[in-house]
């Protein structure tokens, strides 16, 4: 297995590999965001109160970029922990509950309301388009910037816009912003919370290849580089094309992700039959990136030499844990998830 010690003097060289190898720049951070919340009802028979915002970010040459997300708060909530939902639903407007069709990754919100955590989900495809054109205004102001980055370095820069607004309002706590995602949504989160230190903390549920797995795990029923370039490859910048055509080997890993995200708490999630995604690949992510909590003086991921499938490895700062069953982001998902972050909270 590939990965070498983490190093504190090292992270700045931690972020430059991924800009430059996977991602290209971030766009720089806005001037102002600005807000307008469009509706606001009552939700679950009073219990929350959900309202619709719709975001404005101006740039330093006033250029906006505008997206929707929905609240979904404790009625009453003031300070709250709060945790964004990720998520990549095609021609749907922006839903809660189990309302959702079975196609895309659940979210139950009533659930996370009684767990008193403020609930806050963001479609991706309402910021960007999640294909390789160029021609959603979004997209355009952010190529103008970044001309060589792939969109997950745009999508990144939403999420962190979103932190932007959260930070703003007296319902959440500051110091316990957390976000969630399956799959690219799952990617997406991970490489958000390498670079913007505000998250607290993080669940990636199956996200296997270029996800909180490792290339060197990849195996012949694994999600291959080339099926990410073929697939997705308008997320990465060029050079991560170079590496895929030219056979050269990539002189960086996953667990960089992990290695900026310490000493924040991560909880990857799997599924014991989506093969695809490679859920030893994820174990052994989470390995890898263990000594850097340790150098920290955390705990950081406590198992056994293989895991077991329904079994939960939340011991330390890095967590694992493997459910029976296929690809999907589920109410047993969430509710571990949340079971690991409740464990980690800051004070």
């Amino acid at each position: 297995m590939f990965y070498e010690k983490f190093d504190k003097n090292l992270i700045s060289e931690y972020k430059k590999i991924l800009i430059d190898n996977l991602y290209g720049d971030i766009p720089d951070s806005p001037v102002k965001i600005l807000s307008l919340a469009k509706k606001s009802y009552e939700e679950f028979g009073g219990k929350a109160i959900v309202t619709e915002y719709l975001l404005r970010a101006i740039t330093s040459d006033g250029d906006a970029l505008v997206f929707p997300i929905k609240t979904c708060f404790p009625k009453g909530a003031n300070n709250n922990k709060t945790i964004i939902s990720l998520h990549i639903e095609k021609d749907k407007p922006l839903r809660l509950g189990w309302d959702m069709p079975l196609t895309n990754p659940s979210c139950p919100a009533e659930e996370i309301i009684d767990r008193n955590w403020n609930l806050v989900t963001f479609n991706l495809l309402e910021f960007n388009n999640n294909n390789g054109r160029r021609d959603f205004n979004n997209d355009k102001i952010l190529y103008k910037y970044c001309p060589n980055s792939g969109k997950m370095a745009f999508f990144v820069w939403a999420v962190s816009r979103v932190v932007d607004f959260l930070f703003t309002l007296d319902e959440v706590d500051k110091k316990n912003i957390g976000v969630i995602g399956n799959e690219r949504a799952g990617r997406i989160a991970m490489v958000a919370t390498a670079f913007d230190n505000r998250i607290a903390f993080i669940h990636a549920n199956c996200t296997g290849t270029t996800g909180a797995c490792l290339f060197e795990s990849q195996n012949k029923d694994s999600q291959s580089i080339e099926d990410v370039i073929l697939w997705f490859g308008w997320a990465y910048n060029k050079k991560f094309h170079e590496y895929f055509e030219s056979g050269e080997k990539m002189p960086f890993d996953q667990h960089l992700h992990g290695y900026l995200i310490a000493p924040r708490p991560i909880s990857v999630g799997v599924a014991s039959e989506d093969l695809f995604t490679n859920p030893s690949g994820s174990f052994d992510f989470c390995k890898a990136i263990s000594n850097a909590y340790e150098s920290y003086g955390k705990k950081g991921f406590i198992a056994p030499a293989n895991f077991k499938v329904s079994e939960k490895y939340h011991d330390g700062k890095v967590g694992f844990y493997c459910r029976q069953g296929t690809h999907y982001l589920n109410r047993t998902d969430w509710n571990n998830a949340l079971d690991f972050f409740d464990k980690n909270l800051n004070k």
